[in-house]
């Protein structure tokens, strides 16, 4: 029996069936996806991501499948995928339900992650604010300095301006978050197989990337640092 993310999948599904102007390969996947070849259809569906090409419908189908296999971390991992590609929220919610049915961290909500999507939901239109309003004060400023007068809180006003577009324009990335890809994966106290374990973990957590040395990757778990090897986890990356 179905359980209720299939049932979320399947109504995201159709509304998102009926894309146009999709590549032969594609066609063809979805096509085998309709006749419930799933088999078939995911293996063309991975090959066309290899190669950065892909569709909001077919992350969604991937994550469909996935969780029809009980493969619980690529499932996540699809509607990650999905998510960050259409910016759909019920997908979010549904990763947390999953998340919570399989006791996997990673998934809450925090102000951070709140804030992180506000500006990359809106950076656009943030950006050409703060560039309209520096262009005025700079205005502002050359003709308070033609009539002689003190330039002290217009400059004040154009560095202020310059900042928050630069921190918009370069500082409002998410971190880059990954999922765990395999059963009994070792998080380590450092970047050697000789150290010290720290955490032993199933798939489907997810997890914030700080860095990289060798094979081995830097993570945050559990609000402190660990190492895992890269082999291991599935970074959400379009």
């Amino acid at each position: 029996m179905q359980t209720q993310i299939s049932i979320i999948l399947s109504v995201l599904l159709f509304s998102f069936s009926a894309l146009a102007q999709e590549p032969e390969k594609l066609k063809e996947a979805d096509s085998l996806f309709s006749a419930k070849q799933y088999t078939q259809s995911s293996a063309i569906y991975d090959s066309i991501l290899t190669k950065k090409s892909y569709s909001s419908a077919m992350l969604l189908k991937m994550a469909f499948i996935q969780e029809g296999l009980n493969h619980t971390g690529l499932c996540l991992y699809y509607l990650n995928l999905y998510q960050k590609a259409s910016d759909d929220q019920q997908a979010a919610a549904k990763m947390e339900e999953l998340a919570g049915k399989h006791r996997l961290e990673g998934y809450q909500p925090s102000e951070f992650s709140t804030l992180y999507h506000f500006f990359e939901t809106n950076n656009l239109a943030l950006t050409r604010i703060l560039g309209a309003l520096l262009i005025f004060s700079f205005s502002l400023a050359v003709f308070q300095k033609r009539k002689n007068k003190s330039l002290k809180v217009s400059i004040i006003i154009v560095v202020l301006f310059s900042l928050c577009l630069f921190a918009t324009a370069n500082l409002t990335s998410p971190p880059e978050m990954a999922i765990v890809l395999h059963n009994r994966t070792y998080l380590m106290g450092g970047p050697s197989a000789g150290a010290s374990v720290v955490d032993i973990i199933g798939e489907g957590h997810r997890m914030t990337i700080l860095g990289k040395k060798d094979i081995w990757l830097r993570v945050k778990w559990r609000g402190k640092d660990a190492y895992v090897k890269e082999n291991n986890l599935l970074p959400i990356v379009l």
